[in-house]
């Protein structure tokens, strides 16, 4: 499974990825860069993790060497 999700990585497909995630998934975005960039502090939730994946995922064109934005992303366990 852990290579699976490392092959949906590389291939940008996040909605797979997301299918391993608790609906109540928190994404927390840790330091002062992210925000000035335009993220938020908090994504909540599967949209929440949507949201993240499309600020946190470059445009092909504006790619570079920046440091990355560090995030924590806290999972829950699925239950039932």
């Amino acid at each position: 499974m852990l290579a699976r999700a490392f092959e949906a990585l590389a291939r940008e497909d996040y909605e797979i990825i997301l299918l391993t995630y608790d609906p109540g998934v928190e994404i927390t975005i840790i330091g002062d860069k992210g925000m000035a960039v335009g993220f938020a502090e908090h994504y909540h939730g599967h949209q929440g993790y949507r949201e993240w994946t499309r600020r946190a995922t470059p445009i092909p064109s504006s790619r570079s060497a920046s440091t990355p934005t560090r995030c924590a992303a806290t999972r829950r366990r699925r239950t039932g």
